[in-house]
């Protein structure tokens, strides 16, 4: 089945968007987080899907739901003639017919459920409040420290984007990241918290720990404390990690595990730029993140590491330690545009 083409019906019966909707397939979840970002014209059809199968949720007993799961994919689904285009119209006709049903025969259910005490305003309203999320976007040169319902926080470094719930459900919680962020998760062993990034989902339960981005195709995941673990792309087994590992995570989903020093834990979220054997993609986005500058370097780079420890420092004071250090040169060529040669 085409993902652009089906309509919303279908979505609600696809097993990968399912298992998507349920996060119980990682790479079900990384498809469709991918698919969604590649194709923003979808994202409408999607929220419907989700808004769908969530009213399914709230207001059916879990076997009820499975159950006219079950009867409404057989409907979408059931074989009949597409020979001539009458009957092509027919079975469209069809469909949208056992769609309206289905969906009024679940709008009759909340309602009796209603008079009951069950699904009354005060529960609409608050699914409203557990299915809505905060954006949060920071500015280049900037930190921003945001704090979770539950405790929990992150600070982010500037270029980053968050996406978290309003209101946490007590199994569970994903929230997703774009950029660089340090975070620190309260461990409550009820519910389990995901960041979920563009190569992977970081499952924790109680930990501090580190995102950050080595140029355009890894993330760097440090762990200071408590234990995370990171799904492989196909298989069911997970990476765990320790304190003192970091993991580097391409994005084709492989992962690479090696040891770091836990010395300078605190340096992100007291905006201290560090390197570590970093190439000059990284430092270009660290610049970037940190200062809001735009660094390029004239001709080839090549065998380019820095390792450093800059704390308090303007950008000028680094990019000269820095020329000091490869024995470079820079200029400006426009405000917050510099070039090393």
């Amino acid at each position: 089945m085409d993902k652009k083409q089906c309509t919303v019906e279908e979505l609600i019966c696809d097993d990968s968007f399912l298992a998507f909707y349920e996060k119980t397939d990682p790479a079900a979840i990384r498809y469709w987080s991918e698919f969604s970002r590649e194709n923003p014209d979808q994202i409408e059809k999607i929220e419907e899907a989700i808004r769908m199968l969530d009213g399914f949720r709230v207001h059916l007993p879990e076997a009820e739901f499975l159950e006219e799961q079950h009867r409404f994919k057989q409907s979408l689904y059931h074989k009949v003639s597409t020979k001539t285009t009458r009957f092509r119209y027919r079975w469209w006709s069809w469909t949208a017919a056992a769609s309206i049903i289905l969906v009024l025969g679940f709008f009759i259910a909340y309602t009796i459920k209603s008079v009951d005490g069950v699904g009354t305003d005060n529960d609409i309203a608050a699914q409203k409040q557990v299915s809505a999320w905060q954006e949060v976007n920071v500015e280049f040169g900037k930190l921003k420290k945001i704090n979770f319902p539950d405790g929990s926080s992150v600070v982010l470094a500037g270029g980053s984007t968050l996406r978290y719930p309003q209101v946490f459900r007590k199994d569970s919680v994903v929230v997703e990241l774009q950029g660089e962020g340090h975070f620190a998760i309260q461990r409550n062993i009820e519910r389990l918290f995901t960041v979920r990034t563009a190569f992977t989902d970081i499952q924790v339960l109680g930990t501090n720990f580190l995102v950050e981005e080595k140029g355009d195709a890894q993330h760097q995941i440090s762990l200071f404390s408590g234990k995370i673990s990171l799904p492989h792309p196909h298989s069911a087994d997970r990476t765990i990690l320790s304190p003192g590992d970091k993991a580097i995570v391409h994005r084709s989903g492989t992962i690479t595990v090696s040891s770091f020093s836990n010395l300078y834990s605190s340096d992100f979220v007291k905006g201290v730029l560090a390197f570590d054997k970093a190439d000059f993609e990284e430092v270009q986005l660290k610049f970037k993140r940190y200062y809001g500058i735009i660094l390029r370097h004239e001709g080839t780079v090549q065998n380019w590491e820095l390792t450093g420890r800059y704390e308090n420092m303007t950008a000028e004071d680094v990019l000269n330690t820095i020329c000091h250090i490869k024995g470079k040169k820079y200029r400006k060529t426009a405000d917050n545009h510099y070039v090393l040669y």
